[in-house]
């Protein structure tokens, strides 16, 4: 990842050894694998607002450099984006407030969730498949994975067109290499004899793993692959098209080749987007795919790419953010972000993605991305106009280390931290 902080401090022994695992999520690379901050959700009622405010804007000051990669930074670019980015009509007044409620606590970490029509079903590092319904959370089944890092059971996504079709990304317990599989649910429980591998790629690290899948609007599974790991791309992935490390996916599940005909044509031909450093969490909210791209060592990214923008280069390791990582005074390539954040703001050291708000419970969020840090764990959002970009700060203090983000049946938005599941609601 970029640089990580010390002293965790999470509610249980137990706790802690999950999180601290799930820590390597946050992309640091072997050498940089130390612990991360954060401040623990201590109680089960809202957590104190703050009222929303534009969020700092990053600034050209170089970040401490972690100990053992220090970066080369120089003063950000101003190029603009290489596509027009997709255009959705300006948000209504945005709520007052927003805060959190405890929904449920997990029995393993939470790392990715899709909503069904009476539940949600969640994918957690240690394997186990759960199903939240009433606040309460089940556990269904058991695949087998390798955890401890950043490995483990990462994703999970349910078919648009057959709810009884599941889809989960994994490292594989033999090798650490990533695997995509579907699964056969009858009656909304999964049955783990019924997998079906679909894909694999050798990871050559144990960090970078990606892990997010998610169906897009032309009924394709898109999945977030990271650049193989280490640090600074020294495995050389970032630029390189003929492999399926570094990048986002486009696969057709329920085609005979599960590369679509119709990818860029790159020599991976699952390869959609390129550039990517570890792209952890992204989401589909129409046409528009918002990319929440883990930094380096001092700046965290996200960009909006539209559907049509397949074949696109996001920049790394040429660039991190807006500016340029392997060489100062580098020409700016890519689609660059709509939006960086840089180490040290209020504990920023690894993006967590995010959603866009598509419920109607909290009125004047929707068109919202939202989104977090595994070490600062504060709530953030973003809205895009076409090239306006509007940034809020919802809650400052820490939720604790943010791990992901999902979506209720309702549409309601779901925070994964510290081993609780949290709802997003209005304040006022």
């Amino acid at each position: 990842m970029g640089t990580c902080h010390e002293d965790l401090h999470y509610r249980t022994h137990v706790r802690r050894t999950l999180l601290l695992a799930l820590l390597l999520v946050v992309a640091c690379s072997p050498s940089e694998e130390t612990a991360a901050g954060s401040t623990t959700l201590e109680t089960a009622v809202p957590i104190t607002t703050a009222s929303p405010t534009t969020a700092p804007s990053p600034t050209s000051t170089t970040a401490p450099p972690p100990t053992t990669e220090p970066p080369t930074t120089v003063p950000p670019t101003t190029v603009p984006p290489t596509t027009a980015l997709p255009t959705s009509p300006p948000p209504p007044t945005a709520p007052e407030g927003l805060t959190v409620e405890v929904v449920a606590e997990a029995p393993a970490v939470v790392t990715a969730m899709a909503p069904t029509s009476d539940g949600v079903v969640l994918a957690m590092q240690t394997g186990e498949v759960g199903f939240l319904a009433d606040r309460e959370i089940t556990t269904q089944a058991t695949i087998p994975v390798s955890t401890g890092g950043e490995r483990g059971l990462l994703g999970v996504a349910i078919h648009p067109d057959d709810a009884e079709r599941w889809f989960f990304y994994y490292t594989n317990p033999e090798d650490g290499g990533t695997v995509v599989s579907e699964f056969a649910a009858p009656g909304g429980v999964i049955n783990p004899e019924s997998e079906e591998v679909l894909f694999t790629v050798a990871q050559p690290a144990a960090n970078h793993n990606g892990g997010m899948i998610q169906f897009g609007p032309d009924g394709m599974l898109y999945a977030g692959v990271g650049d193989g790991g280490g640090g600074g791309d020294q495995f050389g992935n970032g630029q390189n098209t003929d492999t399926p490390l570094g990048g986002i996916l486009r696969l057709d599940v329920d085609g005979e080749d599960i590369a679509p005909g119709d990818n860029p044509g790159f020599g991976a031909p699952e390869l959609w987007l390129y550039g990517l450093r570890n792209p952890w969490r992204f989401d589909w909210s129409g046409d528009r795919l918002v990319i929440a791209d883990v930094g380096q060592s001092a700046y965290e990214e996200i960009t909006v790419v539209g559907i049509d923008d397949g074949g696109g280069n996001l920049g790394w390791p040429t660039m991190e953010g807006t500016h340029c990582y392997e060489n100062p005074g580098c020409d700016s390539i890519g689609i660059l972000p709509v939006h960086e954040i840089e180490h040290g703001d209020n504990g920023t050291c690894s993006i967590t993605g995010g959603v866009t708000y598509e419920g109607d419970a909290i009125a004047g969020l929707a068109g919202h991305f939202l989104y977090s840090d595994f070490c600062g764990g504060y709530l953030r959002s973003i809205t895009v106009d076409g090239n306006e970009v509007e940034t809020y700060q919802w809650i400052e203090e820490s939720l604790g280390s943010v791990v992901t983000f999902g979506e209720d049946e309702d549409g309601e938005v779901l925070i994964s931290a510290d081993g609780s599941l949290l709802r997003v609601v209005a304040s006022n």
